[in-house]
């Protein structure tokens, strides 16, 4: 990842997080944010992700193909203390580790379990949110998401 950061940009950034009274609580991303509660900041005409910009800065290291993963399991922290660099299936680990999984156990039928939250995923899909990013919110694979898009493109929903 390029660095969008331009001297403008720490005084912006930081005047949209609310820093807790400690430094190891939450900051909470207080702008606009993704319909899965991640900050959203638009620099030079396009969309990024708020934990994965202060990750950046503040580690200095790519992040290219890897997720910024948010250990306190808050997806509108910027806290640098929470976050942590890792793949899907470490984020996916963690998840289940953590009790967030959505639907059921390895092994279930998650398109079935799905029902009812596919018109969020349809709203998501159409929103431009990228279906891996889907996959990973609701613990499926990509394969079911895009299983939903091809129901939908074909009025089958």
């Amino acid at each position: 990842m390029q660095s969008p950061i331009n001297s403008q940009l720490p005084k912006r950034f930081w005047s949209q997080v609310q820093q807790g009274e400690t430094p190891d609580v939450c900051w909470e991303w207080l702008a606009l944010k993704y319909p899965q509660g991640y900050g959203l900041i638009s620099i030079r005409d396009r969309n990024y992700r708020a934990h994965r910009l202060m990750y950046y800065d503040t580690y200095k290291v790519s992040i290219e193909k890897k997720l910024v993963m948010h250990l306190c399991n808050n997806p509108g922290c910027v806290n640098p203390k929470h976050l942590e660099l890792g793949t899907a299936q470490d984020n996916t680990d963690y998840m289940m580790k953590c009790g967030r999984q959505k639907f059921g156990r390895v092994g279930s039928k998650p398109h079935r379990l799905l029902e009812p939250y596919r018109t969020h995923v349809i709203s998501y899909l159409q929103q431009g949110v990228k279906a891996k990013d889907i996959a990973v919110y609701f613990g499926v694979s990509r394969s079911i998401i895009a299983y939903i898009r091809k129901q939908h493109r074909e009025g089958l929903v």
